[in-house]
């Protein structure tokens, strides 16, 4: 009987750490996600590479998994209705795996988890008037930091 006694509060203390970790594991963790939308305009800085600071450890608060910015057919304003969806494969082939919008000001960005290891395939969608209105991109692309190929080494990302 001594035994079954001591076995007792250590058990029911055991269902009660159990009971926590379940509660806080079904919790949402920290803030909720930031995503662009259309006529939002929290973004900034058109063009730079959004990951130099928004990245895990970096100076701003977000971490984004994707980012970029987009300008019109001429390369020279701020395209503000751009989609960006990513696939498993080439020219939207495949799993659909997230689609972000331009904000206002042109850029895209989303704090969801997105998970690049397998590579994706950024598809562009943009304006019907434009003569190449949707644009594939023809590579994987393994980090969702847009801008730190598309404007210092490659073609900026546009609507042609």
């Amino acid at each position: 009987m001594k035994f079954s006694v001591r076995i007792l509060p250590a058990a029911a203390f055991f269902a009660f750490c159990m009971l926590l970790s379940i509660r806080s594991s079904t919790q949402p963790q920290g803030d909720p996600p930031l995503v662009s939308k259309p006529n939002m305009k929290k973004s900034h800085e058109f063009g730079t590479d959004c990951g130099s600071c928004h990245k895990k450890g970096g100076e701003a608060k977000s971490a984004f998994t994707v980012s970029g910015s987009v300008l019109d057919e001429a390369r020279e304003k701020i395209f503000k209705k751009a989609v960006i969806k990513l696939y498993t494969e080439r020219k939207a082939q495949g799993d659909h795996v997230a689609t972000i919008q331009t904000d206002e000001l042109g850029n895209f960005y989303s704090t969801e988890p997105i998970d690049f290891s397998i590579g994706l395939y950024p598809t562009l969608y943009g304006s019907p008037a434009a003569s190449e209105p949707l644009k594939h991109m023809a590579r994987p692309i393994f980090t969702g930091n847009c801008n730190s190929c598309h404007g210092p080494k490659e073609e900026k990302l546009g609507i042609d």
